[in-house]
């Protein structure tokens, strides 16, 4: 009976158990795939503002009064240019700039080669332009301050540079622009806060034509809306070492009419603010896996990696490992980011560029499993087609379910323990000092009938009424 009893309590015990276990784990996996939505699409709408807030900016740039009087000078002050001598001192510090600060790292950064001739300024304007102003502004990713505001050469562009820059240079730098273009009706770019590379080149027939700004240029100068707005996708610039460059550009003037184009570079670094949520991930409850990222349909990352801001080395050899080639990692850490960089081909990424939402269990870019929720991203006046996604490795998404496993083990081998060890002591306490241990009642009747302790003559003498005489 004891024995029956420990069986149907340790089974009654597994069935609840595992009925607990199977219960709550369909209720956490889908709250960890809940977890993933939702940040996704917090993301998702911060983003969508980001760009929203950077279009309207950008309108009030290009439609103020600032903006049209500064291209209308600055194009005036580069014609004037068409005939200024360029002395054989200016060109050789040309070529030495050409050659020291924008080729030789290019083809370092890039692995590709890059020919003089190609880059080199071959209109008069733009000889002029560079070699006052370029050169002295050091390269392209030296401050905005570095060119002077004059070169003190008496030109009207000089003049035009001397009043506007500051206004320029603000926007620049106060918004995180790399630079800030002013480009005339014939596609020449005719001021460049940064006084880089592209200053003085024609962006239909020069070096940077086959760039994703010639086509965003030509929708604006064609653009009948007060508000246009076109928005690039990245792509490697030259004048910036072939670092990722997207463009938000604009035309400048009434409808139909412009007089020219403001293009600015889009601030990677507030894309990347919000989609690495300013690196602080623990504070903003991602834990210690969980990322959100940006690509683009050719499979390549368009916001920085989570792991390479916070353990280069680490990402370098899961990247490695997980088969993205040594080159491209070696790229990505030298810029010290994986826009444009990074693939990540996964099973997430393919879904969302066809246009599917939803969640997936499946190998991340680093190579382990992951929890991934996807979506598609695409914003209006945009070349861009981008996915979302946020993802969190499996180990940390079912955390949960695992402590749950582990704590169910814990209590049902307890429990089996109590119910053992109350299965050997129950029989014991019926026969303890306060039972009295009385002898079971058939035992005790046999013992009884064959007591010792008087004959059975005795009995009856003692019994037996006396005997009489006669």
């Amino acid at each position: 009976m004891m024995v029956m009893l420990l069986v149907s309590s340790l089974a009654s015990l597994g069935v609840i158990g595992a009925v607990e276990y199977v219960a709550a784990r369909n209720a956490l996996q889908p709250a960890a795939s809940e977890r993933m939505v939702q940040l996704r699409e917090a993301q998702k709408r911060a983003i969508e503002t980001l760009f929203s807030d950077l279009s309207d900016s950008l309108v009030v740039y290009s439609r103020g009064s600032t903006a049209l009087e500064a291209v209308q000078a600055f194009t005036a002050g580069f014609d004037q240019l068409a005939n200024a001598p360029v002395d054989p001192a200016q060109q050789r510090a040309l070529v030495d700039f050409y050659t020291e600060r924008l080729i030789k790292p290019f083809e370092r950064d890039t692995g590709k080669k890059l020919a003089l001739d190609a880059v080199l300024p071959a209109d008069n304007s733009q000889r002029y332009l560079q070699a006052h102003y370029t050169v002295a502004a050091g390269g392209p990713f030296e401050g905005t301050g570095s060119a002077p505001d004059d070169a003190g050469d008496g030109s009207a562009w000089s003049a035009a540079n001397a009043r506007f820059n500051d206004y320029f240079r603000e926007i620049a730098t106060r918004f995180e622009y790399r630079d800030a273009l002013l480009l005339d009706t014939r596609g020449n770019v005719v001021y460049s806060v940064r006084k880089s590379a592209s200053l003085g080149t024609n962006i239909l027939t020069g070096p940077y034509r086959q760039s994703n700004l010639r086509g965003a240029y030509e929708k604006a100068m064609a653009a009948n809306s007060v508000n246009f707005v076109w928005i690039t996708d990245f792509q490697p610039y030259q004048p910036q070492l072939g670092q990722p460059t997207a463009w938000l550009v604009a035309p400048i003037g009434a409808p139909g009419r412009a007089a020219g184009v403001l293009a600015l570079p889009l601030p990677i670094a507030k894309v990347n603010r919000i989609m690495t949520a300013d690196k602080q991930w623990r504070a903003a409850g991602m834990g210690r896996t969980a990322e959100t990222y940006l690509a683009g349909p050719d499979n390549l990352m368009r916001s920085d990696s989570r792991l390479i801001l916070e353990d280069p080395e680490r990402y370098a050899r899961d990247a490695v490992a997980a088969g993205t080639p040594r080159n491209t990692v070696d790229t990505a850490i030298r810029w010290g980011g994986t826009t444009l960089v990074q693939p990540v081909a996964t099973a997430a990424v393919r879904a969302a560029q066809r246009g599917e939402t939803g969640t997936v269990t499946d190998t991340g870019y680093l190579g382990r499993r992951e929890l991934a929720a996807y979506a598609p991203l695409s914003l209006p006046n945009s070349d861009l087609h981008w996915s979302i996604l946020a993802t969190r490795e499996t180990a940390e998404a079912n955390a949960r379910v695992v402590s749950l496993t582990q704590t169910l083990v814990l209590t049902t081998t307890a429990m089996v323990f109590v119910i053992c060890v109350a299965a050997l002591l129950v029989p014991r306490c019926s026969c303890g000092p306060s039972a009295g241990c009385r002898p079971a009642p058939g035992r005790s009747a046999r013992a009884t009938t064959t007591s010792p302790s008087r004959s059975p003559r005795a009995t009856r003498s003692v019994n037996s009424p006396p005997l009489s005489t006669t």
